[in-house]
């Protein structure tokens, strides 16, 4: 049964005598259309037996593709067929039906894919006219010139000097080129819905073209010279208010070319203007005028802008930076500085552009998605070496950078309401669980966490429910305590549970006992009087969770910390010194009966032997004291941005899919390592656990919970939603059909292997 439903597909059936023919293809005359299932392994006969037809009564059968122009043929399914999918039937596929009783000859149709035929409006008049434009089919491999000698004959007139053409989805219309009368109608760029205007004074002055061919590549450039201020403001808001201008390009041309060519005949001299790449919501970085076309990779039909302002020099940049969260004016501000120019120098130059004043203030970088980075701690180095290019985006930070050879860490601890309510944060659940009693919490993911210190990006900590919540407790939150390790699944707000202390500069070969006392000198652990290093925990916090522990003998240089790192504090009731070998985890143990978990204890597992399951299974009924065999351990690693738990069974190294010898086959399998694929165990991970006696049992796989399933849910609502955008905007206003993006070519660089040839 689950075969056929996996290979049963649901085809939409014409009838021939529905339609009738006209430019030769096919013009519904009778709305009836009827849908029939079908196994797609089948062949023709049982696709005529799914339609309760005979095939003596039946002369042909054709695949069919809707089309604005009408319904286009693709190719007959031959008798013979005995494989539906191999004649393009697949699921929502359309097939004609022809008896013998059409009003029509299938010789006569544009019958295949290659022949697919294109609407093109036709307009005779002004472009104002009330008269609406002529609509006539065209195979898409028809030449241009056989075109415009049907449509002129159709309408009694004579071939136009030249032919204008808007695309639907162009703002303005453009000139076609007077050699282009044997490139074909798909080739010429037209596509369903294209109007051809015959009178050559309704684009008049607004469309400059040369009269080049059509294969050459051009870029669209608005013109944004003589707009004021307050204009130009508008522009960054509302794009396509200026005049446009097409311009074709060569390889070897060079953006100062491209300047000259929009900008020839007007009083702006071409050193007060600057060009810029158009993005879909903001503009690019102004370009040097030396810069190749061929080094930009531009595509056809890149868009540009020209605007007002001295382009920078070859040596020089311009850069985009924002000042700090804490000072912070919501504007981006822009500087251009020269590459031999020191750091500080740099700074100087920033706070000229944002009207600042002050000594203390330093550059920090950012990632591709805007977030802090490195900061840039040698005041004395120059732009060039730091890395930064034309048009990176950086931060301006009030206080001085860290000293030389040193990082800046951000130090967390966790919040007053986490530790006032034992373990993880129990307040924050107790509170979200009253949400949820109100049907108020909906499964998507929001930043809760606003950034704090010298941090200019939001910090976000992410909140979350805990998949291994107890049922009748309310879901807990991730992030909570020090265990945090869920995804993200709230829309609330809700207080984060780390609280920022300050920020502390050390040493990259610092070691652990060094950064330890360092934070123990800080004054928001002087009054929790620890003397010793030891009941201090340090480790890593990455994107609201915390990650790896720290451990005797690792250095900053080795954690591989960098300025802007967030750390995690918290101080013990006992020393602990934890090994190399060790990890630290969060064991659960599940009731099956409600499907849910109990409190999560920590548990320190000692891998110095060896990381394997058999191991796992013995600290865990050493520690929670269970009478029961190893093998009667059953343990999954929680999965929270999946909501899904993956089963740690014994498994071995062996690939059962290469050979092995016999020595091999003869000797015991070496159980696999528990911190390699596809565990991947480490510190901070939820360990789900139950004692099964029966290894048949129906339940020794299901380990989610009420939220785990309610995740799940939610993401599948995520997926369909994307697949729906994404289908949505792949159609385009051709009566609904998908348009394929046309395949591009890529090129890749790289210089260092040119430079070893």
């Amino acid at each position: 049964a689950y075969d056929i439903a996996t290979h049963t597909v649901s085809v939409n059936v014409h009838l021939a005598t529905d339609f009738r023919s006209q430019h030769r293809v096919l013009q519904r005359c009778q709305k009836s259309q009827s849908q029939v299932s079908v196994d797609r392994r089948k062949g023709y006969a049982d696709l005529i037996s799914a339609m309760g037809k005979s095939e003596d009564c039946v002369k042909a059968v054709y695949t069919a593709q809707p089309c604005p122009s009408g319904l286009h043929l693709i190719q007959e399914i031959p008798p013979t067929a005995t494989c539906l999918t191999d004649c393009g039937v697949l699921n929502d596929s359309h097939i004609l039906v022809c008896c013998g009783d059409e009003q029509f000859v299938t010789s006569d149709l544009l019958i295949g894919e290659e022949e697919k035929p294109l609407l093109i409006r036709c307009q005779l008049g002004a472009v104002a006219a009330d008269q609406p434009a002529a609509e006539r089919p065209f195979s898409e491999q028809l030449p241009v010139g056989a075109m415009i000698d049907i449509l002129c004959e159709q309408h009694c007139m004579k071939r136009p000097p030249r032919l204008v053409v808007h695309h639907p989805k162009e703002k303005k219309p453009r000139q076609l080129p007077l050699d282009v009368d044997g490139v074909s109608i798909k080739a010429a760029g037209l596509v369903d819905g294209s109007l051809l205007m015959f009178n050559s004074e309704v684009v008049a002055g607004s469309v400059d073209v040369p009269r080049q061919t059509v294969a050459q590549p051009s870029v669209v450039v608005e013109n944004c010279c003589f707009s004021t201020e307050s204009a130009q403001k508008e522009r960054h808001s509302s794009i396509g208010n200026w005049a446009a201008k097409v311009v074709y390009i060569t390889d070897d041309m060079t953006v100062g070319n491209i300047k000259s060519s929009v900008v020839e005949g007007d009083t702006t001299p071409l050193t007060s203007v600057r060009v810029r790449v158009e993005h879909v919501t903001i503009l690019g970085p102004p370009l040097h005028d030396s810069d190749v076309i061929r080094e930009l990779d531009w595509p056809d039909g890149q868009q540009v802008v020209i605007e007002m302002g001295k382009a920078p020099a070859l040596s020089e940049m311009v850069l985009t930076f924002e000042l700090g969260a804490t000072v912070k004016d919501g504007r981006l501000h822009e500087v251009t500085v020269h590459e031999s120019q020191a750091v500080q120098d740099c700074v100087d130059a920033m706070l000229i552009a944002c009207c600042k004043t002050g000594t203390e203030w330093h550059i920090r970088r950012t990632n591709w998605c805007g977030e802090a980075a490195e900061i840039l701690d040698d005041p004395q180095a120059t732009i060039e070496s730091t890395g930064v290019k034309n048009g990176d985006f950086l931060l301006l930070l009030p206080g001085l950078p860290p000293p030389p050879d040193c990082v800046r860490l951000s130090v967390f601890a966790p919040s007053a309401a986490a530790r006032s309510n034992g373990t993880h944060g129990q307040g924050i659940v107790a509170w979200l669980g009253s949400v949820v009693a109100q049907g108020m919490v909906a499964l998507s993911p929001t930043p809760s966490m606003p950034s704090v210190g010298e941090n200019s990006v939001s910090r976000c900590v992410s909140t979350s429910v805990d998949s291994a919540a107890p049922e009748s407790a309310p879901p807990a939150v991730a992030g909570a305590g020090e265990g945090a390790h869920e995804s993200t699944v709230s829309e609330i707000p809700v207080p984060p549970t780390y609280e920022f202390v300050a920020t502390v500069d050390v040493k990259r070969v610092a070691k652990l006992g060094d950064l330890k006392t360092t934070i123990l000198s800080m004054a928001a652990f002087s009054d929790k009087n620890v003397t010793d290093p030891d009941r201090l925990r340090v480790r890593r916090l990455q994107d609201g969770r915390a990650k790896r522990i720290f451990r005797p003998g690792d250095t900053v240089r080795g954690l591989k910390l960098l300025s802007g790192s967030d750390i995690l504090c918290k101080v013990l009731d006992k020393p602990e010194t934890l090994p190399q070998s060790s990890i630290v985890l969060r064991a659960r143990r599940r009731r099956q009966e409600t499907r849910s978990y109990d409190e999560a204890e920590e548990v320190i597992l000692n891998t110095e032997e060896g990381c394997t399951v058999s191991r796992l299974n013995a600290c865990l009924i050493r520690h929670f004291n269970l009478s029961c065999h190893e093998t009667q351990v059953h343990c999954a690693k929680h999965l929270p941005d999946q909501f899904e738990w993956i089963r740690i069974q014994n498994h071995s190294k062996t690939n059962p899919q290469r050979k092995q010898s016999k020595r091999q086959n003869a000797g015991a399998r070496k159980p696999a390592n528990l911190r390699n694929s596809p565990v991947f165990l480490q510190d901070g991970d939820v360990i789900g656990f139950k004692v099964v006696a029966d290894e048949r049992s129906s339940t020794l796989a299901d380990y989610k919970t009420l939220a785990d399933d309610q995740g799940l849910r939610r993401l599948e609502e995520i997926k369909v939603q994307k697949r729906a955008e994404r289908r949505d905007r792949k159609r385009g206003n051709d009566g609904g059909q998908t348009v394929r993006r046309p395949e591009v070519g890529i090129r890749i660089v790289v210089p260092e292997y040119q430079a070893r040839q």
